[in-house]
């Protein structure tokens, strides 16, 4: 009978662990979820703000003083923080990527239909 008890207790213990974390990540994007503000700069000075949403998907708005107007962005985020956007309108095209921690995050810009780049920082708000 303790055998028998001992087994249960056992095999209550190892499902328990099992099922603890589903095993898809999202746990991990939790850690970037909600809204980030900050800065561009390079060839052209400006703002950028972001939501990150549970699924890791990414939507803002990314303004440049070149631009005079806020962009739409759309993109990911992954389990590790490597963050990839993307923007246009029918005159501008382009991207943002970079690495994102907890708190904040940095990487590079581009406009390709201008062929502008610089670098952007943001912080989790």
């Amino acid at each position: 009978m303790k055998q028998f008890v001992k087994y249960g207790v056992f095999l209550m213990v190892l499902v328990s662990f099992s099922c603890s974390k589903d095993g898809d990540g999202s746990d991990d994007i939790d850690l970037y979820t909600g809204q980030w503000m900050g800065n561009v700069a390079g060839d052209d000075g400006g703002t950028l703000s972001f939501f990150i949403y549970e699924n890791g998907s990414v939507t803002g708005d990314f303004f440049t003083n070149g631009t005079q107007t806020p962009i739409s962005t759309s993109g990911n985020v992954n389990t590790t923080g490597s963050l990839s956007i993307t923007f246009s309108t029918n005159e501008i095209k382009g991207s943002l990527s970079g690495k994102l921690t907890e708190t904040s995050g940095n990487g590079t810009w581009t406009i390709t239909s201008n062929q502008t780049e610089g670098t952007w920082t943001a912080t989790k708000k």
